[in-house]
């Protein structure tokens, strides 16, 4: 059967035609009508073929198409590869403060277990009580599923893009799940929960597809080490000054906003450009977070000011670090037409 463009055009074409708007437009205006006429040559010339549907593998390769351009990779054009660099790097940044918070969590556990007091192990032996070893194993073992986030983030500087994709949602289901815990949820206090977690995993989901280049973090490997320890020693030396998870968040936006903004003094490079957005859109996300976490910073003296500080620090990081990537860009000069390897 081939295509007839109009009101002509059997029905499954039209549908299929439709199916077709989820690319960039660019993309539509180049592809769609040569996309259209070979779609159409494999329809049946039954009056079922052409009143039925695209099939569920033709949409899912519509679908997995779309996410490819959308988040363009090597042989984008250059404002699609932007884009999807930007929603990359910015993936990497989340899934950093989720691996810092998990290997900082995971060395409190041991410290507990073997330097721990008396009074912290009768803690977990208090909350256990009454558990078969099963329950005790799964509930240990569902919690070593925040652990995920280090392979994740390992995983996506490694470049092990599939292994990143298949990794990240769940290590998003430990948090999903204890939300579905009864207890009294406010809309707000979900998305604030959710947000941090899901945003990035879904992210890493979608833009970290096969035509996706290597991407460089701003801290590289070394970071998670190095803030996992940072928290855990904070936690040790001044316990009662240990950040909440909104807390973690902020200092990673702002430890890896200070570094755009250093390296921005000597550097024109389009991937600064690129990582300053990144980390841009990240502050703005979690400011809305911990703007809502402002009113119930908590009774001790110092949390009002290191809170509200945080707040006023990410607003100034969410307004200089466009006005970085803009600059630093402009300074780079056009971009290349990259081509798949």
């Amino acid at each position: 059967m081939t295509g007839r463009s109009g009101p002509d055009e059997p029905l499954i074409v039209q549908r299929y035609r439709a199916l077709l708007r989820i690319l960039p437009p660019s993309y539509r205006a180049a592809r769609e009508e040569e996309m259209i006429a070979v779609f159409a040559e494999s329809v049946g010339d039954t009056e079922d073929d052409a009143l039925g549907r695209p099939d569920l593998a033709e949409t899912a390769s519509v679908v997995a198409l779309a996410t490819r351009v959308w988040f363009g990779g090597l042989g984008a054009p250059p404002r699609l590869f932007a884009f999807g660099q930007t929603v990359r790097l910015f993936a990497l940044v989340g899934a950093l403060a989720q691996a810092i918070l998990a290997g900082a969590g995971a060395l409190g556990l041991l410290d507990v277990v073997f330097f721990g007091s008396d009074d912290a192990r009768d803690v977990l032996r208090t909350a256990n009580a009454g558990s078969s070893r099963i329950d005790v194993a799964g509930h240990v073992a569902w919690n070593l599923l925040d652990l995920l986030w280090i392979p994740v983030y390992v995983t996506v500087v490694r470049g092990r893009r599939r292994a990143a994709r298949l990794l990240a949602i769940p290590a998003a289901l430990p948090l999903l799940i204890r939300l579905t815990v009864p207890f009294v949820w406010s809309w707000s206090t979900v998305a604030a929960v959710l947000v941090p977690v899901s945003v990035p995993a879904l992210a890493i989901a979608v833009a970290f597809h096969r035509d996706a280049p290597p991407v460089r973090p701003v801290g590289g490997l070394a970071a998670v080490p190095a803030g996992a320890v940072a928290l855990f020693a904070a936690g040790r030396l001044f316990p009662s000054l240990v950040p909440d998870p909104d807390g973690v968040y902020c200092w990673v936006a702002l430890g890896a906003g200070a570094v755009c903004l250093v390296r921005s003094r000597s550097s024109a490079d389009r991937a600064l450009g690129h990582r300053s957005l990144a980390v841009a859109l990240y502050a703005v996300l979690i400011l809305a977070v911990r703007i809502h976490s402002a009113g119930a910073a908590g009774p001790l003296p110092y949390a009002g000011p290191v809170v509200y500080g945080q707040v006023a620090a990410l607003l100034l990081l969410a307004g200089a670090l466009p006005v970085v990537a803009v600059r630093t860009l402009r300074r780079a000069g056009p971009a290349p037409h990259r081509r798949p390897g």
